[in-house]
């Protein structure tokens, strides 16, 4: 089973909406490291500025098939920057790997025991276990892949609350809107988050 979800850079074929503005569509996984690598590219190329919007890697696939004006697109998913590749809407030449993301079981309730792994989801204490929308987010792909391998799915989808992206699916369990979810690790790991909660890494 791939739990990975590689993070995949491709650039759009379409014309520049402004010579000094990049326009990024990304992952939402991204967004705390992308903050950091803007201030550093804009300190490097003041003369750019980045247009930065982060979502599901599904929702800009769909929307760049639609002709928005993204020229980069970092892609939870190879999928979708191949099949742009395939509609003559990326740069072939363009795609590469450049990250390996990984799933966790994430809580920032004190009382919920995530050490217990996915035996935990199963308790009578456990009302809400947030995951990102599978239809169209990589990670909440990879968590029902998770959910649907240990014959969890069918008992656990009263639980499931769906994020629309992996952030809003963070920020569920971080209000603790959800006692329990799926997220990205790098999300965690991340200085605004790496002190709260506790997680447990979903084995490969």
């Amino acid at each position: 089973m791939r739990l990975l979800c590689s993070i995949i850079m491709c650039l759009l074929f379409v014309g520049r909406v402004s010579a000094d503005t990049l326009y990024v569509a990304a992952a939402s996984d991204l967004v705390f490291c992308l903050e950091k690598l803007n201030h550093q590219f804009q300190q490097q190329y003041p003369q750019l500025q980045i247009k930065l919007a982060t979502g599901s890697s599904g929702n800009f696939y769909a929307q760049i098939q639609q002709d928005a004006p993204f020229e980069v697109y970092l892609s939870a998913d190879i999928r979708y920057p191949q099949k742009l590749i395939e509609q003559q809407k990326a740069d072939a030449n363009s795609l590469f790997v450049y990250a390996q993301g990984q799933l966790a079981l994430w809580t920032n309730n004190p009382n919920v025991d995530v050490a217990q792994g996915l035996a935990v989801l199963s308790n009578s204490h456990i009302k809400r276990i947030a995951i990102a929308n599978p239809d169209h987010a990589p990670y909440g792909q990879a968590a029902r892949a998770v959910l649907v391998g240990q014959q969890l799915w069918d008992t656990l989808n009263p639980k499931l609350v769906m994020g629309e992206n992996i952030a809003q699916t963070l920020q569920f369990i971080q209000s603790q809107h959800a006692d329990v979810g799926f997220v990205a690790l790098s999300l965690l790991r991340a200085p605004q988050l790496s002190t709260q909660g506790r997680y447990w890494l979903i084995p490969q």
